[in-house]
């Protein structure tokens, strides 16, 4: 049960309430660093820099690149696993954002993804499935800009923030409906589905369609940037006594992430059920919970999730893009954790721009095709 004084409100479904603070904890635990380096990381995988940080912090991250002939445990190269998922692996994804650009980032939590795209100057359409993360996102959008967060040296970052970042607009939206979530007219130059949250559509015709509805929603020459990560090898973590960590799975089939400082835990039950999907991909449903120091819990409700978008299934990605309409499918990849344990990948595809000259030359014979009949014959 939630705390009497109403400080653990447990949310009606989903992560709601606890979103942040079971990301703070499983990033911590999981992979020797905070939410703030982590989305740092993330979005400097897919924009090929990592920015500064809006929170005032000073550290200065570099990129952990991996060799293209790095040997992954199944005895294949990264290269050769990208090659068999018909993806040219690369160095840069080359997404070109910038003012006068517009980005629709999808399922951003509290907006950290949103705001460090925005650090581009670009416009960013920005769509959260919860309503509560998304009054959320706008609080803390509010909070970067006026510089709450920042005082002294620290406060020039956050200047510095404020007229950099472009325009954010959050809204709720439905990831399997994402075409009403926005103008009817509406045109992106990049969409982007971070953080492993593509893999909540079941069946691969839902992936397909939501594929789709992109490249709809994307102007010839518009990428769509999907990012996740994956586990390589088992993980000593290192970190944990450093940071007060610790990292379980029970026998009941729990696994639980610690923070030993303040006494939280986060804490995935084992699934209820696993089932195979119609393409053979596996389909798990399960329940998480924060528990605090005072015996309080806070349930964080039942997800199903499935490894569509999983570095194993990287040819049924792949497939299901270039079903989609998209062409040149470019992968990225770089360590996440400092121990070689935890990878992050982004995979980028493009509408093609010939759609455009294909009109255009259909165009072109028409007037001619009207042109010859005006023509005096023989």
């Amino acid at each position: 049960m939630a705390a009497a004084d109403g400080q653990h409100q447990v949310p009606e479904r989903g992560y709601g309430m606890g979103y942040q603070e079971s990301v703070e904890i499983e990033t911590k635990a999981c992979f020797g660093m905070g939410v703030d380096e982590y989305y740092r990381r993330q979005i400097g995988l897919i924009l090929d820099d990592i920015p500064e940080s809006l929170y005032g912090e000073s550290s200065s991250l570099i990129s952990r690149k991996l060799d293209p002939n790095s040997i992954l445990p199944e005895g294949i190269t990264l290269k050769k696993k990208a090659e068999n998922a018909g993806m040219k692996l690369v160095d840069r994804l080359d997404l070109g954002l910038g003012s006068g650009k517009k980005v629709l980032d999808l399922a951003v939590g509290e907006g950290d993804t949103s705001r460090y795209l925005a650090t581009t100057g670009a416009s960013v359409e920005a769509r959260e499935y919860e309503d509560y993360l998304v009054e959320r996102a706008k609080e803390r959008d509010n909070e970067v800009r006026e510089g709450h967060e920042v005082d002294d040296i620290q406060g020039i970052v956050g200047k510095r923030a404020n007229s950099a970042i472009g325009h954010i607009n959050y809204a709720r939206g439905d990831y399997s409906k994402i075409k009403e979530s926005v103008a009817g007219d509406e045109k992106f130059d990049t969409i982007t589905w971070l953080s492993r949250s593509f893999v909540y559509l079941g069946e691969r015709e839902n992936y397909v369609k939501a594929l789709k509805d992109f490249n709809d929603l994307l102007v010839p020459g518009g990428k769509v940037v999907l990012q996740s990560r994956n586990s390589v090898k088992k993980s000593a973590y290192p970190w944990a006594e450093d940071l007060g960590t610790n990292v379980v799975n029970d026998t009941k089939g729990e696994y639980g992430v610690f923070d030993s400082r303040n006494g939280t835990k986060f804490a995935w039950r084992a699934p209820t059920s696993t089932v195979s999907l119609s393409d053979g991909v596996r389909q798990r449903t399960a329940s998480r919970y924060l528990r605090y120091a005072d015996g309080s819990v806070k349930e964080l409700g039942q997800v199903t999730s499935d490894d569509h978008l999983d570095f194993a299934n990287l040819k049924g990605m792949g497939d299901m893009l270039s079903e989609a309409g998209f062409t040149n499918i470019q992968i990225k990849i770089e360590n996440l954790s400092s121990d070689g344990s935890e990878i992050m990948f982004a995979i980028s595809a493009e509408k093609p721009k010939e759609a455009v000259v294909s009109g255009l030359e259909n165009g072109l014979k028409e007037r001619v095709g009207r042109l010859t009949k005006r023509l005096p014959q023989g």
